[in-house]
């Protein structure tokens, strides 16, 4: 075989190996998760998301698929993603420096019962900790999706959802498995939950 795809051979491997793993290393907190918010939609409450790079991309896929449909006619839950908006972001930055581009959006909107879920494969985006810590204070849930053995941001939020990994790209990816069997099962309970929003 070519260097090629040997390479692309070795990474499909890796992809394979660390599924395993993470689904004994997250499976508790990520029935945590679910309940949580089950919890919180229940009340009223909304999903506040944030993350950078990639993890803002993945912020936003998860609050594309809570607030759109996942698979077939399902209710619309109340979720935002803190970093989609770049006049609020570029502003954020200048004015109060880029260590508080969430902080500051989840002073304008975060209230108790709410759930923010804070995305850092390093778990030490100051952004981010930032963000969850604030959260906390007000008595809004917080949970993380984080690798590298989940850093600041795991230590502080009150649900941690933890990739076994220390490889970005391998973290996002396990990222975007958590994210689909989350969404997967909280869309399946709000048919059941809210017929009435679809």
């Amino acid at each position: 075989m070519s260097e090629t795809v040997n390479r692309i051979t070795d990474i499909f491997a890796k992809h394979r190996r660390l599924v395993d793993a993470t689904l004994t290393a997250v499976l508790p907190e990520l029935n945590n998760w679910v309940q949580r918010a089950m919890e919180t939609w229940k009340r009223g409450g909304k999903l506040l998301a944030f993350g950078n790079g990639g993890s803002a991309a993945d912020a936003c896929h998860l609050v594309a698929e809570l607030v759109g449909r996942l698979d077939g006619e399902s209710p619309a839950l109340s979720a935002l993603a803190l970093n989609t908006d770049p006049a609020v972001m570029t502003s954020l930055a200048n004015d109060y420096g880029y260590k508080d581009i969430f902080y500051r959006q989840v002073v304008a909107l975060g209230r108790k019962g709410d759930m923010v879920v804070a995305i850092s494969t390093s778990g030490n985006s100051i952004n981010c900790l930032r963000g969850v810590e604030l959260a906390n204070s007000l008595g809004v849930a917080t949970v993380s999706l984080t690798g590298k053995g989940g850093g600041k941001v795991a230590k502080s939020s009150n649900i941690s959802v933890i990739v076994p990994s220390k490889d970005t790209q391998r973290i996002q990816e396990m990222h975007g498995i958590i994210i689909h069997a989350f969404c997967d099962i909280i869309k399946s309970w709000a048919k059941r939950t809210f017929p009435g929003k679809t």
